[in-house]
């Protein structure tokens, strides 16, 4: 989980979207969706309710992920939680998988969010107009705290976190 990844401006038309904005219009376009999805409606709990870390990729300057190389990665995952038998650490490819091969998008954006409940990855189109599918790990957000951590100390890189308290964001 990528949690130490600095969130930055999405451009919407001629003006750049703040971090909140971007949150509110990411978790405003997901609840659109909860009725199809269960997973949405843990998140979107947890989202309004507790301390989160987001993640977003896009970026003034980040290479737009391609559905391909995407599909590519997340099919050997998926097929690595369906090796695992009755052990599941990852739910969610059964919905995601089809939807993600389907899509007409060329480029996917990821996002991830991190509560004590576990540590969910979105997926929507690069413009964040349509939702693609979601999966959730069991991964708390302590642990993804003591593993960034461990790797800022060992690294010397500095901390990017952008955390969200009940929905709103946390002043650096």
């Amino acid at each position: 989980m990528l949690t130490g990844v600095r969130i930055r401006d999405i451009l919407l038309g001629e003006r750049w979207l703040n971090k909140q904005e971007q949150f509110e219009r990411e978790m405003n376009l997901i609840a659109k969706y909860q009725i199809k999805n269960k997973i949405i409606n843990e998140l979107l709990n947890h989202v309004f309710t507790s301390e989160v870390s987001y993640s977003n990729g896009i970026s003034k300057k980040s290479k737009k992920p391609n559905k391909e190389y995407l599909l590519g990665i997340y099919e050997v995952r998926g097929q690595i939680e369906e090796d695992r038998n009755d052990d599941s650490f990852v739910i969610g490819y059964d919905e995601l998988l089809p939807d993600l091969r389907k899509t007409l998008y060329e480029y996917i954006d990821v996002t991830h969010v991190t509560s004590e409940k576990g540590s969910y990855v979105i997926f929507t189109d690069y413009e964040k107009t349509d939702f693609i599918g979601i999966l959730k790990t069991n991964r708390t957000l302590a642990e993804v705290r003591a593993v960034t951590k461990y790797n800022k100390e060992q690294h010397n890189l500095k901390d990017a976190e952008v955390v969200f308290i009940n929905g709103r964001l946390k002043e650096q």
